[in-house]
């Protein structure tokens, strides 16, 4: 044969070959989905169902080295050689693989690479002088049972790369009472894991939530024994207890420390057996755990999953940390805060300055002017006069008297009641006084108040106008202008309405909310509010009709006076 047909020959017989395997590899695919559907036919949502999980979601590349196979995974047989083979290799029921023309290997619990080498060994006693390639291109699927604490109990199937918590999604979740930390895995007659979800969740700690093999029965406890992390971490929580968990287990599982924990000791309540009141501790670091007794309080070290007197350090001379401190079940365990004078202390500043927010203050130095001047000075339109300083530390617990005052109509009240009513409800809780024209135009010293943590400024924007609220035509906000009398702003907001009641016209000055007669408001300043009250309404009959019986009891009375004394 002639050299120049030799590549024609080749590329049809690599058609050939192509046309084989995709035959093959189509003829296998049906099989394996129509078990699929059969097995996904079952009735879902019932503890005998079995229903399909998600299953096959890859984390990373399959590792040769752990990857164990089973009846149902698939792997590629190439053959580089003279002719080019492919052959696609389930593994069958018996665990083994078929290689067409050659012959077959068990691999049936096998590692992937043990596999691998094993499929290699076998062609090359036919093909010696061959490079072959063998991969994995599909999943086996198979049951799980998941039973417990969840929501759907039942089988479900799973492949060898999905994990507890899988399953347990596949269940519908666990319920509220679920051991989240005490999960089994077993298989067969044997318990070969425990999964702690929430460690899982919260630490990303593969171990504690295994892959799935064939058959595993997922089991979901109760939960039982627990303990509580309390005070300065992250998250505050009540959370089931496992042999092994240590002082520093517990911290992880809350978050770990919040910005504010004192790190260095924190305090465990530890119930002991059979007793309801509990022994308290101090968990030092470097130190051990030391009983908080009154004097002298004795000298206590940590060595080990043991507590004794004098022993500063665990063998090899290291010191111990709070993973070497053993929680006990019900121990609540609090980390203190750290203490007040390392606190970030700051103050508020909102309304007319440019940069609002907060600002961190020395107490005792800082002033009123520095804050404004750190938060960028006053804008254009700033009001001094109607600024206010709140002190928080200065606002008062519930006044149980006031709440009880406005409960009652104003009629019922007695007069030292109405006015201590009144007093309350005009005063800011918490509101300093503070010459705010005097500290920052003036620069008044005495005015230049020293500012404490969690004070808030407020700069309100500047009112060009007055306020006329009340009876008169247009009530709403009149224009200021200097000069202008109250009386002017009335008459500019339409005058008086007919049902007026005048002489109870009042004006409230923006500085300090003082009120004033009409007639003896001074100079209007801007922000001003003029109030006109109602006229009352009278039921002049009923007035007359009253009067009438009074001057009628007045003339009887006379009259018997009268013919008594004639």
């Amino acid at each position: 044969m002639s050299r120049s047909r030799q590549p024609w020959i080749r590329a049809l017989t690599s058609i050939a070959l192509l046309l084989a395997f995709a035959e093959l590899t189509a003829g296998a695919g049906p099989d394996v989905d129509r078990t699929d559907e059969a097995l996904a036919a079952e009735p879902t949502g019932r503890p005998t169902g079995i229903v399909p999980g998600p299953g096959g979601g890859l984390e990373k590349a399959i590792d040769g080295s752990r990857y164990r196979l089973g009846p149902g995974d698939i792997l590629a047989l190439t053959v580089f050689g003279p002719v080019t083979l492919q052959h696609s290799l389930p593994v069958t029921l018996e665990g083994k693989i078929v290689v067409p023309d050659i012959g077959e290997v068990t691999v049936d619990g096998l590692l992937l690479d043990e596999a691998k080498d094993r499929i290699r060994a076998l062609v090359l006693k036919t093909y010696p002088r061959v490079e072959i390639g063998v991969s994995f291109v599909s999943l086996r699927k198979f049951q799980v049972h998941v039973l417990g604490q969840v929501e759907v109990p039942g089988t479900y199937l799973g492949t060898a790369v999905d994990r507890v918590s899988d399953a347990i999604e596949w269940a519908g979740g666990m319920l509220d009472k679920a051991g989240v930390r005490r999960i089994q895995v077993t298989n067969g007659d044997t318990l070969r894991a425990t999964a702690d979800l929430f460690s899982f969740l919260r630490r990303g700690v593969g171990g504690v939530n295994p892959t799935l093999i064939d058959g595993d029965v997922i089991y979901v406890p109760f939960m039982e024994d627990r303990f509580s992390v309390l005070g300065a971490v992250n998250e505050n929580l009540s959370i089931g207890f496992i042999e092994g968990d240590t002082f520093g287990d517990a911290i992880e599982l809350a978050g770990g420390f919040s910005f504010e924990a004192s790190v260095d000791t924190v305090e465990v309540a530890r119930y002991p057996k059979g007793s309801t009141l509990p022994e308290r501790f101090l968990v030092v670091a470097g130190s051990g755990l030391v009983p908080m007794q009154s004097h002298p309080m004795p000298d206590v070290r940590l060595t080990g999953e043991r507590y004794t007197p004098t022993a500063t350090s665990l063998p090899g001379g290291r010191r111990p940390t709070y993973a070497d401190f053993y929680i006990q079940p019900n121990d609540l365990v609090f980390v203190r805060r750290i203490p007040y004078i390392r606190r970030h202390r700051l103050v508020e500043i909102d309304g007319e300055v440019r940069f609002p927010g907060q600002y961190p203050v020395h107490e005792g130095v800082t002033r009123l002017s520095d804050v404004i001047r750190w938060a960028g000075g006053l804008t254009n339109e700033a009001s001094l006069v109607e600024a206010t300083l709140i002190r928080r530390e200065a606002i008062p617990l519930k006044d149980l008297e006031y709440e009880r005052l406005k409960t009652i109509p104003v009629a019922d009240m007695r007069e030292d009641e109405y006015t201590y009513f009144k007093m309350k409800a005009r005063t800011n809780a918490g509101q300093m006084v503070v010459d705010f024209p005097a500290a920052l135009e003036m620069g008044d010293p005495e005015a230049d108040v020293l500012l404490e943590r969690g004070d808030q400024i407020f700069i309100p924007k500047r009112k060009e106008f007055v306020t006329v609220l009340g009876m008169v035509v247009n009530p709403g906000n009149v224009r200021y202008e200097l000069g202008l009398s109250a009386e002017d702003y009335v008459d500019l907001a339409g005058g008086f309405a007919e049902n007026a009641r005048k002489g109870r016209a009042r004006v409230i000055r923006v500085e300090g909310g003082e009120w004033a007669k009409l007639g003896e408001a001074k100079q209007m300043k801007p922000g001003d509010t003029i109030m006109v009250p109602e006229k009352p309404e009278r039921d002049w009959w009923q007035i007359a009709r009253e009067t009438l019986i009074f001057t009628t009891q007045i003339l009887a009375v006379y009259i018997v006076i009268d013919n008594a004394t004639n």
